[in-house]
């Protein structure tokens, strides 16, 4: 299950740095809700080491106090992009950053931060305009691994081709029945000639 919800749980995840060698400076979520490069798209294009880390990115002082960040850019900017690039320093100087404790994950779904069924069950309950029918899934009497496809298949998790292509596997599209369309959740198990004729 884990596995058909990894999208859903990356989203409400945030990186806690701590040595920040496997925290990914402009990438990861770590200083706030957003990625910087997606926060700050234009200084990430410009940016010298996009594949920084944050021990890389962070001068720590040896005395333990607040480091310095040694961002550097391909170019020099001018007057109209000054204030963003202020606002950028001002945001990663608002960041706390300590010194010397192993990186983790932060579970924001909840107060405690760690990481819970039944809060990641609210938050994929709470999906703003998706009204799931939950309960004529969950309550009919059926064997549990089968209201677990169907539960999957409404939420279009099953992994069909499409849904494998987009985990990054490189394959053929099209349907293992008829052959013919790409293969989708929609096509296998609604609109696929081959399954009709059975």
């Amino acid at each position: 299950m884990v596995e058909v919800l990894t999208d859903d749980y990356v989203q409400h995840v945030q990186f806690v740095v701590g040595q920040g060698n496997r925290v990914h400076f402009w990438e990861d979520k770590w200083c706030g809700d957003l990625a910087l490069k997606d926060r700050f798209p234009l200084l990430f294009t410009c940016s010298s080491n996009r594949g920084a880390t944050l021990d890389i990115v962070l001068c720590r002082s040896a005395s333990g106090g607040a480091g310095e960040w040694n961002v550097t850019f391909t170019h020099s900017f001018n007057d109209w992009e000054v204030e963003m690039v202020a606002e950028f320093f001002q945001v990663l100087s608002s960041a706390a950053v300590p010194n010397l404790v192993p990186n983790g994950l932060k579970w924001n779904c909840n107060k405690v931060g760690v990481f819970d069924s039944r809060s990641f069950y609210a938050a994929l309950n709470n999906r703003p305009g998706v009204l799931f029918p939950w309960k004529s899934v969950w309550k009919v009497k059926a064997p549990p691994r089968v209201a677990f496809f169907i539960w999957s298949a409404a939420w279009g998790k099953i992994l069909t081709c499409d849904n494998l292509m987009r985990r990054g596997y490189t394959m053929a599209g099209w349907c293992c029945m008829c052959q013919c369309v790409d293969e989708t959740v929609d096509h296998l198990l609604i609109h696929c000639s081959a399954i009709q004729i059975l």
